[in-house]
């Protein structure tokens, strides 16, 4: 199986980039790419079908004209999918594959069933705010991945070992990031840090992207995927208030073996500390790219 599902992702990517493919410019002519429904039949089709979301949660989308991203299943927005960030408005809605162009067009309250509950009505409000902040343009959307490289390239043996992974749902290591309740996306998250592949400015360094990597939320150390997660000070800060203080300067390692703090049930740790992790994360993107306070 892993063999197929790789090559089916390396389709569902070729497809974003029509200039490159004769076969995208004629699948792009008869099927929608943000959800692969239209005029297309088979198995394999149906196999991309499913293999889909396993797509999304690799890649994000650099917005233009919203033709060819999913509004609730994309990245396009901020660091999560609507549908993770909004789950109970997403259940509401009866339009859930919509491409964000669709959903601009018939207005997001149109989509939804006429009785919203309380909870449903708060998350609208959220999400017509954000919404509120941006504008769709006359240029293409643009996928973009941690596993690109190239026009339309995806970097095969980083996929390889990702699917590998995957797959082995006996391995406790591979069983911490994968077999948890925790959204696709911060799965991979969690198997990009515990790789030491997410974008730090020590990575960006190795590349000749940046020349210093100093951490610029502290400016006390290099910035390394430890030092993110547990080496800064809101990192510091932020295990001290859960009371992980295993968490402190962890080596990648041993994230695996951290055992949770009483009163937290151990079937739900593994979720409850990539989603922690994620949040630090996402915290730290805040501080540096849009100077939020953190």
């Amino acid at each position: 199986m892993l063999p197929t599902v790789y090559i089916y992702i390396k389709l569902l990517h070729r497809l974003h980039f029509p200039k490159t493919s004769a076969w995208a410019q004629w699948v792009q002519g008869r099927a929608s790419v943000a959800n692969l429904k239209g005029d297309l039949y088979g198995d394999h089709w149906s196999t991309l079908r499913q293999i889909l979301p396993l797509y999304q949660a690799i890649t994000t989308v650099q917005i233009g004209d919203g033709t060819f991203c999913s509004f609730w299943h994309d990245v396009w927005f901020q660091d999560e999918s609507l549908e993770d960030l909004c789950p109970t408005l997403y259940s509401h809605c009866i339009e859930k594959d919509c491409t964000v162009a669709e959903m601009f067009s018939i207005g997001l309250p149109n989509s939804l069933v006429p009785r919203l509950t309380a909870r449903a009505t708060s998350e609208l409000h959220f999400v017509q705010q954000l919404l509120g902040g941006v504008n769709l343009d006359d240029s293409a959307d643009k996928r973009l991945s941690v596993f690109s490289k190239g026009e339309a390239g995806l970097d095969t043996g980083a996929l390889y070992r990702l699917l590998k992974s995957r797959g082995q749902r006996n391995d406790f290591g591979a069983s911490f990031v994968w077999k948890n309740s925790a959204p696709p996306r911060v799965q991979l998250f969690m198997w990009l840090l515990v790789q030491e592949r997410i974008q730090s400015r020590s990575l960006l360094r190795k590349k000749h992207i940046v020349q210093d990597s100093t951490c610029q939320v502290c400016n006390a150390s290099e910035e390394t995927p430890e030092h993110i997660i547990g080496g800064c000070a809101i990192a510091i800060s932020f295990w001290a208030r859960l009371n992980l203080n295993s968490m402190i300067r962890i080596q990648l390692q041993d994230l695996q073996s951290v055992t949770p703090p009483p009163g937290l049930p151990v079937e739900d740790f593994p979720a409850f500390l990539a989603l922690a992790c994620w949040e630090i994360w996402k915290g730290r993107n805040a501080k540096v790219f849009r100077q939020e306070s953190i």
